[in-house]
């Protein structure tokens, strides 16, 4: 990926598609109880990535989450705040081709401004 490391995509947005069944586990919710299993599904989130822990789970703020039920093709959006993805659970992760950019020229300026510094 051009030199860009994982640290790098801290604070982006990802869209997450998550496995059929999987469940997602809602930080904010008082009890941390799991949010129930969707079965026939199609369950992708979006939110801003906070951290990868070692297992490694995501863990994403202000996420939303976009279901759609294949056999009845309902869809249905809710809003979750902060939640954890175990690694095994995730099918896909996208990020825009517009942010990925804003990050590699970020990484280059900060390369370059980093082998400025030491000269005279």
């Amino acid at each position: 990926m051009d030199g860009v490391s994982v640290r790098d995509f801290i604070g982006s947005t990802l869209r997450i598609t998550i496995d059929n069944g999987a469940p997602l586990i809602n930080v904010d919710a008082s009890d941390s109880t799991e949010i129930d299993e969707l079965v026939n599904c199609l369950r992708v989130v979006e939110g801003t990535l906070i951290a990868i822990d070692n297992d490694p789970n995501i863990l994403l703020d202000e996420v939303v989450e976009h279901i759609c039920n294949e056999s009845t093709n309902q869809k249905t959006t809710r809003s979750l705040g902060l939640v954890s993805i175990p690694y095994q659970s995730i099918a896909r992760i996208e990020l825009s081709k517009r942010e990925y950019e804003l990050i590699k020229n970020s990484q280059r300026r900060t390369t370059l401004f980093a082998g400025l510094v030491g000269k005279k």
